[in-house]
This record gives structure tokens, sequence and C-alpha cells, in this order.
């Protein structure tokens, strides 16, 4: 995929600055220094496999190599990263993330989310393999303010669980009427904020295909661009050819959980969900819920994932010339 890194190594060592210049913030330019290996989202050193035979999924994140993760970040990425503890719940600290754009330019803000469900692990070591990727890009850095919630429901992710220990699904308690903890933690930490883009990623974990919803019919193509790179065969498509076409449901497949308008592109107006919450509440106009498939290689998976990220965001700033 040709993202903000789509230049060849010989020129990545003779023309790209140090981190400490600001280079012109241009998506097309060769931006990368180096392209890092995606170590904190590799399978040994954030996964842990499963004893139950009868999982979707053959993983387990280890929430505590997870957590050491997260609070190393500023550490491992001096002066180019803030991480904060915004609130905890079950006993353990619900991290945010700050990646300040370089220089003085205007900027898009994009807020991308991960683990509101505790069984969907990918899209907290995407998240991870993002910021290793590209951490150090002009094109990334010079045209954006990204924050992060690497994960809401630690609880769930401890226990390798879709709910809160508390059985109230997260990800339908983001109505102030319904509103848990997590929920109140990110809705204080967010208050007053305002984003371009929100991305909250999701892993469907008896599905085999990736696809996206968003929050609105119109997202002026942004969805569609993101998707054309991603290869065909990873997304749900029509089995007839035409669009719109219905998704069946994963457990009832004589029922229609989604309609595409082409590969991959689905739209849901549900309430209560953090899709919702970012677009009724924070008014952010391109919001989606990206779902990773459960039945898919993990490592594979991860950097799919990521490539996907990062599509959003180059499709972000094309959409705003």
């Amino acid at each position: 995929m040709a993202k903000f890194r789509g230049c060849a190594l010989l020129l990545l060592t003779i023309s790209c600055s140090h981190p400490g210049m600001r280079g012109p913030a241009s998506i097309d330019e060769c931006a990368s220094l180096y392209k890092r290996a995606p170590s904190l989202s590799s399978e040994e050193s954030l996964f842990r496999s499963l004893v139950k035979s009868n999982s979707p999924v053959s993983y387990h994140i280890n929430f505590d190599r997870l957590k050491k993760a997260v609070s190393e970040l500023e550490s491992r990425y001096p002066n180019q990263l803030r991480t904060s503890v915004i609130g905890t719940y079950d006993g353990e600290p619900i991290y945010r993330v700050d990646i300040p754009g370089w220089g003085s330019g205007s900027k898009k803000k994009v807020i991308v989310s991960a683990g509101v469900h505790g069984n969907e692990s990918a899209g907290v070591a995407t998240i991870l393999n993002f910021i290793d990727r590209n951490i150090y890009v002009n094109g990334v850095r010079n045209n954006f303010d990204i924050v992060l919630v690497p994960y809401l429901n630690p609880g769930g992710l401890k226990n390798n669980v879709r709910r809160l220990n508390n059985n109230i699904d997260l990800n339908r308690s983001f109505s102030p009427k319904d509103a848990q903890g997590p929920t109140k933690v990110l809705r204080e930490s967010l208050q007053g904020e305002r984003f371009d883009m929100a991305l909250d990623l999701h892993e469907a974990p008896f599905r085999t295909k990736f696809f996206v919803i968003k929050a609105a019919e119109d997202d002026g193509g942004i969805a569609r661009a993101a998707l054309a790179d991603v290869p065909q065969d990873y997304l749900y498509t029509s089995a007839t050819g035409s669009y719109p076409y219905g998704i069946p449901s994963a457990t009832n497949p004589n029922k229609v959980a989604y309609n595409l308008s082409s590969p991959g592109e689905s739209v849901s107006f549900n309430k209560g969900t953090l899709k919702a919450f970012y677009t009724d509440e924070l008014k952010t106009p391109k919001a989606y819920t990206l779902e990773a498939p459960g039945k898919f290689a993990l490592e594979r998976k991860i950097e799919i994932y990521t490539e996907m990220v990062e599509g959003f965001l180059e499709q972000l700033l094309r959409n705003s010339h």
C-alpha cells in the first residue's frame, strides 16, 4: 500500500531529515526516516494463547505487558508524545496518548480508540503498531494532531470477555443515561475537544473479513477511497456483484447484519455506541467503526488494520484539499 511511507529505501537514506527538522507538509513526499519493526504488536510480546479450544480466536492479550508497553511510550519516544491516565476502572488505569503534530501549520485532529470490547484485542495492538510505524513520519506528524485511547475496558481485556465485568456492553453505554465508568472517564477527558475524524477499532470474533461502519451516508468518499487500497479478498463484498448488498449476521445467516454500499463499506446510526458519541456529542463530522475479522492470522491482521488506519488519515487529508 502506498501510504505516507511510499518511497524507496534508497531515497529514505539520502533525502529524509532528522525528526527535529520539520519537512514540508505533503502526504506524497518521501517522509519516513526508517521503517520500524512492529515490535509492540508482535504476538510474542503482547499476546498469549488461550486455553479454551472453542474460542473463535486463538489469542488473548497479556494485559500486564500491555500496561507496561503503554506506560513506557514516553520513554520509548522522548519528546514525541504524551501519555496520561485519564481514569481507572476495575482497578486498572485507562490511558490517553497525545501525539501533537510537528510545526505551527494547521493540523487535522483525529482520535483513534480501541478495546471497548475485551475480547477484541487486535485493535489495541494496532494502535501500538500505528505509533511504532508513524511516530517519525513527516507526512503524519506535519499534518495531524492525534489522540489515541488504546483501551477502554481493562477488565474485559484481562479476562478476554466482551462486556464489562458488570455484564454491561460498553458499546451500548455512551448515551448519558446509560453511562458506565469508562464512558464517564472518556467523556470527561474529551470534554470541549473537537475532532475532524474518529476511528473506533473493533474485531468481530466470528467474522472472516474486514468492513467499516460509517456514521453518515455521505462521508465525502473517504471510507471508499481508504478501502480501495485493501486487498479486495480481505473485505466483505457483494456475492451478486451489485450493491447495496446485505452482509448476513455472523450467528444467523437468514438475517442481514449490515448493508454494503461498496466493498467493505456500510453505515449504521445505532445510538449508545462510541461512534455515535463521537458524532452526536463531540460533533465529529467523520466517524467510523472499523471491524477486523476474528478468524484471521493475527500478525497479518494487525498489519492490514494498521494500514487501514493510515489510509483513513491519508484520505481525510486528501478530502480537505
